[in-house]
């Protein structure tokens, strides 16, 4: 499912993968696997959240969209946590429609 700027796209709390080669945001459920993670640096949220994003957002620099933000992972820290720590910055917020 590609997500795109229109109007009629109707925005949720779920995890959107930025995918330069489909032009546009793919839902990060078609991925071959979610993890649950910690979220540091999410918009308006002063500690970790724990979601389960896509496997490939693991990857430092990687981008997704969540909950009309689009963010960067900037670090993650896998070793010796229960869950990964992911930390990201915001890169763009998005217009509710």
């Amino acid at each position: 499912m590609l997500i795109n700027d229109s109007p009629s796209v109707e925005w949720s709390k779920k995890a959107y993968v930025f995918n330069p080669h489909a032009r546009g945001l793919v839902l990060s459920e078609e991925s071959e696997e979610n993890i649950l993670v910690n979220l540091h640096g999410l918009l308006g949220e002063p500690d970790a959240v724990q979601i389960e994003i896509a496997s490939e957002n693991l990857e430092e620099g990687s981008q997704f969209v969540y909950d009309n933000v689009a963010y960067q992972v900037t670090r993650t820290i896998m070793e010796d946590v229960e869950h990964p720590l992911v930390y990201v910055m915001v890169l763009d917020i998005f217009a509710d429609s």
